[in-house]
C-alpha cells in the first residue's frame, strides 16, 4: 500500500516510515517511537546523524515477511545503515537484522535507490473534522466503493464526502465505470450513506466548504490498515483508549487528512508513541472554473519534518 518507493526517516528516537503512489495523489506515513524500541542511538548516548533513504516498498515487504519466516519466533528487529557513513566505501543498504527467541538470526539487505525522497509539504486540509470508529468508516467505504468484484486492478469509484449541518456525514459514490458516460449512468449508479452525529465521536462540521471529492479506495484500505494494528497497539499497551480515525476536510482545502486517534473521558488526541496519517488529494467536481488545489504542492527538502511527526 506505500507504493513503489518507501523512505525511511531515522531519527533519534524515532523511525518514520512514508509512501505515496506514482502520481503523489496519496501518501501514507506511519510514526514509531520511543516506547517501540529495546534500544535508540540517543538513549545510548551515541551521536546520531539524521538520515533520510529510500528503498524499493516491494523489497521492504519481501525481506521483512521473509526473513520473519525463515527466522521463525521473532524476538527484535535490528534496523541499521551500512554504507552511508562518510569514507564509508561499502554499497548503501538498509540492514534489517531479525533474531529468533531462541537465539537464531537472520539478516537481510535492502538496496537504497538514489535520489532524494519525496517528502508532502504541510496539508492544506479544510475546516471541517469528524472522528468515528475506523471499523465503521471501513464498512461505509466498502459499501460505497467496493473492491474490484472481477478481480482486476480495483474500483474505479470516487467518493464525495459532505458536512450536513445539525445531522453528520454524508457519503455519496459514483461508479466512473459504470453505463456509456455522461450523468445518467453515474445517478443511476450512485450509493449514498449518512452518518448521523451521533455515531461520530466527535466533530465539527458547521461553516462553509462543505465537500469534496477523492478517490475512495485509499481511505478505505487505510481504515482497513488501522482497525487491524490497532488491535495490536492495544495488546502492547501503545495505545490508550478506543482507536479512531479522525477525517479533516472541506473544499476550501486542497486535500483530506485521515490520522490515527484515540478517545479517553470524551477527550479526542492523539498517540504519543505512534502516528499514522493518510493525505489523499481533492477533486473539483464543477469543472475548470476553479483552480484544483493539491496537497503536495511544493515538496520538503530532504530532512524536513513530515506531518505524522508534527503532533
Amino acid at each position: 500500500k506505500l507504493g513503489r518507493d518507501a523512505v525511511l526517516l531515522f531519527r533519534a528516537e524515532e523511525l518514520v516510515l512514508h509512501g505515496a503512489d506514482d502520481g503523489h495523489s496519496a501518501a501514507m506515513q506511519f510514526a514509531f517511537r520511543r516506547r517501540f524500541f529495546r534500544a535508540t542511538p540517543a538513549c545510548a548516548g551515541a551521536a546520531c546523524r539524521n538520515a533520510d533513504v529510500v528503498t524499493s516498498a516491494r523489497a521492504l515487504l519481501v525481506a521483512l515477511k521473509g526473513s520473519q519466516q525463515r527466522a521463525g519466533h521473532i524476538d527484535s528487529l535490528l534496523l541499521t545503515l551500512a554504507g552511508v557513513a562518510p569514507g564509508d566505501n561499502r554499497e548503501p543498504r538498509l540492514v534489517l537484522e531479525f533474531t529468533a527467541r531462541f537465539g537464531g538470526k537472520v539478516r537481510h539487505r535492502v538496496p537504497l535507490l538514489e535520489g532524494p525522497p519525496f517528502l508532502p509539504g504541510e496539508p492544506n486540509a479544510g475546516p471541517h473534522v469528524a472522528a468515528l470508529n475506523p471499523n465503521l468508516l471501513c464498512r461505509i467505504l466498502e459499501h460505497c466503493a467496493p473492491p474490484s468484484r472481477g478481480g482486476g486492478a480495483g474500483s474505479c469509484e470516487e467518493v464525495t464526502v459532505t458536512a450536513v449541518p445539525d445531522e453528520g456525514l454524508r457519503v455519496q459514490s459514483y461508479d466512473l465505470m459504470a453505463g456509456s458516460g455522461g450523468s445518467t449512468g453515474a445517478q443511476a449508479n450512485r450509493t449514498e450513506v449518512l452518518v448521523t452525529r451521533n455515531d461520530l465521536e466527535a466533530c465539527a462540521l458547521d461553516g462553509p466548504g462543505s465537500e469534496v471529492t477523492f478517490a475512495g479506495r485509499g481511505l478505505r484500505d487505510f481504515a482497513r490498515a488501522v482497525e487491524t494494528f490497532s488491535r495490536d497497539l492495544e495488546t502492547a499497551g501503545l495505545l490508550v483508549g478506543q482507536a479512531l480515525l479522525e477525517l479533516r476536510f472541506g473544499n476550501v482545502g486542497g486535500s483530506v487528512v485521515c490520522h490515527l486517534a484515540t478517545v479517553a473521558e470524551g477527550a479526542v488526541r492523539a498517540p504519543q508513541d505512534f502516528a499514522a496519517v493518510l493525505l489523499i488529494t481533492t477533486r473539483d467536481l464543477q469543472g475548470e472554473d476553479a483552480p484544483r488545489p493539491s496537497a503536495h504542492a511544493a515538496a520538503t527538502q530532504p530532512g524536513a519534518p513530515a506531518p505524522s511527526t508534527q503532533t
